[in-house]
């Protein structure tokens, strides 16, 4: 996933980039801090890599319906959110690839983390599904959203859904990297979870709306709460 942040703001990139690393997985997380508009389009130009969110801070920026233009022509942005001091600028900035209008500083603004979570739910329902095979060599389709938890067994993991169990031939490792854009989460070198399945959490462990508790390990603990507290 690339995130894209033009501001000449240090504090504004500092604040972004520290709860896009809490909302976005760090292992496929690029962050690109362009310092001119030109910087962007020769990005866009020659480099082969989209965009999945850009972030514009028009306070540092000559922004006119060109630009606008130019964001909204372009194949590889996905979405933008407008940035600025002054808020009476931003519905100016409207297009059909606009998802937020924050205003500066973003710590005082009570949209902002709002905002995040919303780019978050909408970058994952691009991949509500995966395809993988069963144990039985058989392609199967799962949908994201009816996944409760994952278990891991060696080379293979379990699926649990919330209608069907499904073994599969793909660890647990590269499952982590298939969904790092979703709500299914890293808890245990045994165990991911779908975090809208959690009804409690404690410092060692998750309770689900099902009743199962499933610990959580040390070296994820930290961020497991954190996204937990932020969802």
């Amino acid at each position: 996933m690339t995130i894209m942040i033009y501001t000449k703001d240090n504090k504004t990139i500092n604040t972004l980039t520290k709860e896009a690393q809490l909302n976005f997985s760090k292992n496929n997380l690029d962050i690109i801090t362009p310092k001119e508009i030109d910087d962007i389009m020769t990005f866009l130009k020659k480099n082969g890599q989209n965009i999945d969110i850009l972030f514009f801070d028009i306070d540092f920026s000559f922004f006119n319906h060109k630009t606008l233009h130019l964001i909204e022509k372009s194949k590889k942005i996905s979405y933008v959110v407008f940035i600025a001091g002054n808020d009476s600028l931003l519905p100016e900035c409207f297009c059909s690839k606009t998802r937020g209008f924050l205003k500066k500083p973003l710590t005082s603004d009570k949209y902002f983390k709002k905002t995040l979570l919303f780019l978050k739910k909408i970058i994952a329902s691009k991949k509500n599904n995966i395809l993988c095979y069963n144990y039985y060599g058989e392609k199967k389709s799962i949908n994201v959203n009816d996944i409760e938890f994952i278990k891991a067994f060696g080379r293979y993991s379990n699926i649990i859904c919330t209608n069907e169990e499904i073994f599969i031939s793909k660890n647990i490792g590269l499952l982590e990297d298939n969904l790092c854009e979703t709500d299914i989460v890293r808890i245990h070198k045994s165990y991911m979870i779908n975090i809208n399945f959690v009804k409690k959490i404690k410092s060692r462990y998750v309770i689900l709306l099902s009743g199962k508790i499933l610990p959580i390990g040390a070296k994820f603990s930290k961020n497991v709460h954190n996204l937990l507290q932020n969802s």
